[in-house]
């Protein structure tokens, strides 16, 4: 029989949280504590009484954490088109990982519109997609990193150039949409010379 693996989030402190606190978010979890015949469902709002909006299988990894609730039961993640809610005690902090820009990630990609774009970033170099095509630009240098640069938030400053024109970007923490969906991301990106604004995400 399947069980459901969501109480009541306010019930748990967030001392029950396998993480540091406050946590540095966004970030990427795994999920711990579930049997291999059930799943860890997705609410839409952080109570047992919301409606179930999908599930996370008992052995997923790369569970991007946006945020907490505020009595730090439940865990703020995506799925499909939309963010949902996750009881906290059923995700473990994934192992560190030496990720772009110093973020603990495999992958950091940003992303905006009006026109549309995305980015790829690496610690060497960014591919940037425009409607005119993808092209790859150096990364010149780098200032701070995840908790070095600001204690408790994902915050990251890199100079990179563009044929010869030079980028100043900066990714900040905090809430941001994509417009387009009701999926949420814990990180914005600025640029000083093309103007694209937009939000960047882990995996």
């Amino acid at each position: 029989m399947r069980l459901i693996l969501f109480l009541t989030c306010a019930l748990w402190p967030l001392a029950a949280i396998a993480d540091t606190v406050p946590p540095v978010l966004p970030a990427l979890y795994e999920v711990v504590g579930v049997a291999s015949d059930d799943q860890l469902n997705i609410r839409a709002e952080p109570n047992a009484g919301s409606d179930i909006i999908g599930a996370l299988a008992f052995d997923r990894t790369a569970v991007q954490v946006i945020m907490f609730s505020t009595a730090g039961g439940c865990a703020l993640v995506n799925h499909q088109e939309r963010a949902g809610w996750v009881a906290a005690r059923f995700l473990q902090r994934s192992a560190p990982v030496d990720g772009p820009l110093g973020f603990s990630a495999r992958n950091l990609s940003c992303f905006g519109t009006e026109p549309f774009w995305s980015m790829q970033i690496t610690d060497g170099r960014v591919a940037l997609s425009t409607p005119e095509g993808i092209a790859q630009h150096p990364v010149t240098a780098v200032y701070g990193s995840g908790s070095e640069a600001s204690p408790g938030a994902n915050t990251v400053f890199f100079d990179w150039s563009a044929d010869g024109v030079p980028v100043r970007s900066h990714i900040l923490p905090g809430i941001c949409g994509d417009g387009m969906s009701d999926l949420a991301f814990g990180l914005h990106y600025i640029d000083d010379a093309f103007g694209h604004r937009g939000c960047c995400s882990l995996s």
